[in-house]
């Protein structure tokens, strides 16, 4: 609405507008954004702040070419971006450029668990399913890193539970990209940390981690990724 109205009040064309009832061919209205930024044009990522990881390569090109700015919570680019628009925002931080989005545990939804202090548990002892799920959100293609941090009075020989990375292709069928089990950490804090690499894109994504009934406390997971490894 923010950009729509002050194309309207300038006088300038628009790709977008928010309406009642949307028709439109999206996937074509969005082509441009898997090129290059071309003069006389602003782009804007809307909500980029609420998931700055799904990023197409113009607004990644555009990062790296320092031609952007945030506007609130979006991203505006622009090709040799008008020295008089840094009243608009602010440019990206560095940590920006190298992704890194967390959620703490209390922001994920469970089927077995509550909230402990800073840390999701499960209600019962030795109750057995998802302590967490989601955050459903989509990566483009590229390489990413993930990150699990947790704590199980379990010594580190036993298995406590596991976890999964899955998503939805393009045909909308769920698949696993990335699995692996959840051991003991005798009391202490710990990250587990793993890498991926996605050669299409990946809707609904979900790190999830299940419990198979010993101890097992969740304070966060974290998806983080580096804009230039992308295609």
């Amino acid at each position: 609405m923010r950009y729509q109205y002050i194309a309207a009040h300038l006088g300038l064309i628009i790709n977008s507008a928010y309406t009642a009832r949307p028709t439109g061919d999206c996937d074509s209205k969005h082509e441009f954004a898997h090129g290059l930024a071309k003069p006389g044009r602003m782009y804007v990522k809307a909500g980029f702040q609420r998931n700055p990881l799904d990023l197409p390569l113009i607004f990644r090109e555009a990062i790296a070419a320092g031609e952007c700015l945030i506007d609130t919570v979006h991203l505006i680019c622009a090709k040799g971006r008008p020295t008089t628009w840094e009243a608009v925002g602010l440019p990206p931080e560095e940590q920006q450029k190298n992704i890194t989005v967390r959620w703490a545990a209390a922001q994920l939804p469970s089927v077995i668990g509550h909230m402990q202090g800073t840390r999701l548990v499960s209600r019962q002892q030795g109750a057995v399913g998802y302590l967490s799920y989601g955050p459903y959100i989509k990566l483009p293609a590229g390489t990413y890193s993930h990150r699990i941090e947790y704590i199980s009075q379990a010594n580190s020989s036993t298995t406590v539970g596991n976890w999964d990375l899955v998503g939805q292709d393009a045909s909308g069928k769920t698949i696993t990209v990335a699995a692996g089990p959840l051991m003991g950490t005798r009391g202490e804090a710990f990250q587990l940390t793993g890498a991926l690499s996605l050669s299409h894109a990946l809707q609904q994504t979900e790190l999830r981690l299940f419990s198979n009934g010993e101890d097992l406390r969740l304070e966060a997971i974290s998806i983080s990724s580096d804009i230039s490894t992308h295609p």
